[in-house]
């Protein structure tokens, strides 16, 4: 217990005036603006060469961007054979997007990238002694038939069966639990609980690594539907993709209007061509009277004699 007020600490070096300490401030603030507007600038730069990939190089919308790459990779038709490599760097740009808007995950978005990040893949890189490239083409194939279903449960729920709605929720859960993904933990060595000279934390959190490359889609969606179940966000906002109705078709497509029956005017009007074949003659009908005009008869041209 002290008995009475301790004696001030010696300076190590000269005093610095108020003026230096002031221009030091300043020199702090403008160090950490320029090292705050090089991440910003990084960022963006990465942000775009993603929209790039995913084909959508104007789109601004992180959101619609990832809903974009989903549908790219869901649409394409395997047929027993791999996926081309602009698919796997589309679906690669798009599992790094969904980490973006999570801040204890935005810094790592150029791992997950290039899949340093996943066990999964490094199980199979391993056990299968293959490229990285390689172990993620493998899974991407093994895993599409199951995103699939689970967009299609999303998108238009009361088409699916009850096995088929339970297979998707299974697979959002089995990628998308919290012990999906691991952290580090590591305790502050310079703790300060006013924050003035160090942290006022106890611990830093570092992600470390995904079970599955699964984990940030599965996130993302379950990140949605919440948003939709509390009610803050409407459903074309949560779930903003279309499964097209017409039989034989199957795409998804991003919605554009409040309809939500097919992925484009095409099959539309071949579905009601099928489903409703008088009511799609009349329709081409007035379709062909409001577009097209018949040209002016010609006359006929008189000979000279």
């Amino acid at each position: 217990m002290r008995t009475k007020i301790q004696p001030r600490a010696k300076p190590l070096g000269p005093e610095v005036s108020p003026e230096a300490k002031l221009e030091q401030a300043k020199n702090a603030h403008a160090a950490l603006q320029h090292s705050a507007q090089e991440i910003r600038d990084g960022r963006q730069s990465m942000f775009k060469a993603f929209a790039e990939l995913i084909g959508k190089p104007n789109e601004e919308d992180r959101v619609q961007l990832i809903w974009a790459g989903l549908v790219r990779f869901a649409n394409e038709t395997l047929d027993g054979r791999a996926l081309s490599m602009e698919t796997l760097l589309a679906l690669r740009a798009t599992i790094a997007l969904c980490v973006l808007g999570n801040q204890d995950l935005e810094d790592v978005q150029g791992e997950v990238f290039t899949l340093g990040f996943f066990e999964d893949v490094y199980r199979l890189q391993t056990a299968k002694k293959i490229s990285v490239d390689d172990a993620f083409s493998i899974l991407a194939v093994d895993l599409h038939p199951r995103l699939r279903l689970l967009l299609a449960w999303i998108a238009d729920p009361n088409r699916m069966s009850h096995d088929d709605r339970q297979a998707a929720l299974s697979f959002l859960l089995e990628h998308g639990e919290q012990e999906m993904a691991q952290y580090e933990f590591d305790p502050n060595e310079e703790f300060d609980e006013t924050g003035n000279v160090g942290y006022p934390i106890f611990y830093w959190k570092r992600p470390r690594s995904f079970e599955t490359v699964m984990v940030p889609v599965a996130r993302f969606i379950f990140e949605r539907l919440e948003q939709y179940n509390d009610g803050d966000i409407a459903l074309d906002d949560a779930i903003p993709i279309v499964l097209c109705r017409r039989e034989g078709c199957g795409k998804f497509s991003i919605s554009q209007r409040r309809t939500k029956d097919f992925c484009s005017a095409s099959c539309r009007s071949l579905n009601r061509q099928k489903e409703k074949p008088e009511e799609h003659a009349e329709y081409m009908r007035q379709y062909r009277k409001n577009n097209y005009t018949k040209p002016f008869p010609r006359k006929k041209r008189t000979e000279v004699k």
